[in-house]
């Protein structure tokens, strides 16, 4: 079904496998009323990440952000006169869309009546009418733990972060560059938006905060950095889809057990608080090595991890609302104090578990749970999961015809009583990838080749099932227009494992092919600590609310 349908949100929402049906055949799905022309269609089917080669290059930028490192360097000249040779000699590079796709890109950029997201989970692309994407949104804020509040509370909070970061410093348990780091400069305030959850009937929003240039983003940053080496030490939990599947090859299950699994609701808004705190400051104080990252105390990290995470407001049309509860999706600390928590609620809930229930196999990435437990003991084990905590609340699946998709594997049951894994891709995976054409480095379109074979050797353990999971990988990377010659190179490629060099700082420049292979060289900035980092210039498009530059 084309994407230029003209077909009314309401229609679609009850119909579920209109949308999975459309997002398969063009990885896209327009659940708005506007008809979307053959140009705009596709533009779209490229996918919201691919970056739009610059039509010219953006010089005043690069020698901006040039300028700003040079410091760092010992040869401050040496270093703006190779920048300065090489721009003078680039040329713009070649465009990667047609005319009439720019144009179309400018066009759903300037329509308003429109709102373009990805959608939560499959890389699809979302097409909303803006009332509805808005009635939407407001729905999820009066139902959720939000509350409107009078004024602006950035200045208030950028101060009180400033006096407390001052305090550390005067006392000598911070260090001036961290000071300086953790310093609110920035006052964006933080921004809500909405990701399309197109998997579910009704397709409801999942809420992002996007924090990114607000005055508490570094000190999120920092705690983040701090926090996560502390994380996915106990045994319950996964690191990834690799370590699972290492994991389920080596176990057995047996004929009156069953493979089950369990979802957090809405974990991230409901942790906790003063719960997620006592659990951080508790494996901070067991931390031997906390001192070689830090010269601060459990207690001060536990004090600003609270401030971050009672501090979190957005801006939403004017009005400025408090999330009163949990931690917001887009802040940086937030999945490592999610992890926290859910460590320390599992081992009480797994010691405090009646024995006739308490699960054989229990293993948990963020908010989802693999377990096998006997099939008349499920849903005692559910209730008492679900009598521990008022706001951490579980749904379960069970596995159906020998099958349990977990994280992007599925695990299958065979008559030997073992296990073993294969790629699971949900009903509204796209296959939609970084397209060869995109204006990426070139780095990054092997990386995306080279990840996606590795994870069809880690994660496929069924027998018969890995030269059809190196198939598929194949056809999808031709989908998105990979050269079968760069594709055989790539995953045959010498991939030995490298140095990594620690680097006291960065810069992110804008990337130009033909110009950032060159701009500026390597040396001598990494001899003295300075990595370089390169974005796009301008992707497809940027949800509406976030802070994120295209």
């Amino acid at each position: 079904m084309p994407i230029g349908r003209r077909t009314r949100f309401t229609d679609v929402g009850s119909t579920t496998s209109f949308t999975r049906d459309v997002v398969k055949d063009v990885g896209s799905a327009n659940l708005s009323s506007r008809t979307i022309t053959s140009s705009e269609e596709e533009i779209l089917k490229k996918g919201l990440g691919f970056a739009v080669s610059p039509r010219r290059i953006p010089a005043t930028e690069i020698i901006a952000k040039v300028e700003t490192a040079v410091k760092y360097l010992d040869a401050e000249s040496a270093a703006r006169r190779d920048v300065d040779n090489i721009l003078q000699k680039a040329r713009s590079p070649k465009h990667n869309i047609s005319k009439e796709m720019h144009t179309a890109l400018k066009t759903l950029k300037a329509d308003d009546s429109i709102t373009i997201l990805p959608a939560d989970k499959g890389r699809a692309t979302i097409i909303l009418d803006t009332p509805i994407y808005h009635e939407k949104l407001t729905d999820l804020l009066e139902s959720g733990p939000y509350r409107v509040l009078k004024k602006d509370p950035t200045d208030r909070l950028a101060r009180k972060l400033t006096n407390t970061l001052l305090n550390l410093k005067k006392n000598n348990v911070m260090h001036e560059p961290t000071y300086r780091r953790l310093k609110p400069t920035q006052k964006q305030p933080p921004r809500i938006y909405g990701l399309p959850k197109i998997h579910k009937p009704t397709v409801p929003l999942r809420p992002i905060v996007s924090c990114i240039g607000s005055f508490a983003y570094n000190l999120s940053k920092y705690l983040a950095e701090i926090l996560s080496p502390l994380t996915g030490l106990t045994e319950y939990t996964i690191p990834n889809s690799s370590g699972f599947a290492e994991f389920i090859a080596e176990q057995t299950i047996g004929t009156q057990e069953r493979m089950v699994s369990f979802d957090v609701v809405s974990l991230f808004t409901n942790v906790p608080i003063e719960g997620a705190c006592n659990a951080t400051l508790q494996r901070l104080q067991s931390d031997s090595n906390l001192s070689t990252r830090t010269a601060l105390s459990p207690e001060q990290l536990t004090q600003l991890l609270e401030f971050v995470l009672r501090s979190t407001y957005f801006l939403y049309k004017g009005s400025y609302y408090e999330q009163t509860e949990g931690a917001a999706m887009g802040s940086p600390v937030s999945a490592v104090v999610a992890n926290l928590y859910m460590e320390s609620f599992e081992e009480e809930a797994l010691d405090t578990c009646p024995l006739a229930c308490l699960p054989r196999v229990w293993k948990r990435y963020v908010d989802d749970t693999f377990i096998i437990v006997p099939i008349s003991e499920k849903d005692k084990l559910l209730k008492h999961m679900n009598s521990l905590e008022p706001t951490i609340q579980f749904t379960s699946e069970i596995e159906c015809e020998g099958k349990i998709a977990f994280l992007d594997t599925l695990v299958h049951r065979h008559d030997n009583h073992r296990l073993s894994t294969s790629v699971y891709r949900k009903p509204t995976h796209t296959n939609q990838y970084i397209a060869f054409d995109s204006h990426h480095p070139i780095s990054v379109k092997r990386g995306l080749v080279k990840c996606l074979f590795h994870r069809a050797s880690r994660i496929v353990t069924s027998p018969q099932q890995p030269c059809k999971e190196r198939t598929r990988v194949r056809s999808a990377l031709s989908l998105n227009g990979y050269p079968r010659r760069f594709i055989h190179n790539t995953k045959n490629r010498s991939s030995e494992p490298r140095y990594q060099k620690v680097y006291k700082t960065f810069t992110v420049l804008p990337y130009i092919d033909g110009v950032s292979q060159q701009a500026p060289p390597r040396e001598p900035w990494h001899s003295n600590g300075f990595q370089i980092r390169y974005h796009p210039t301008s992707t497809t498009y940027t949800p509406q609310g976030s802070n994120s530059s295209t």
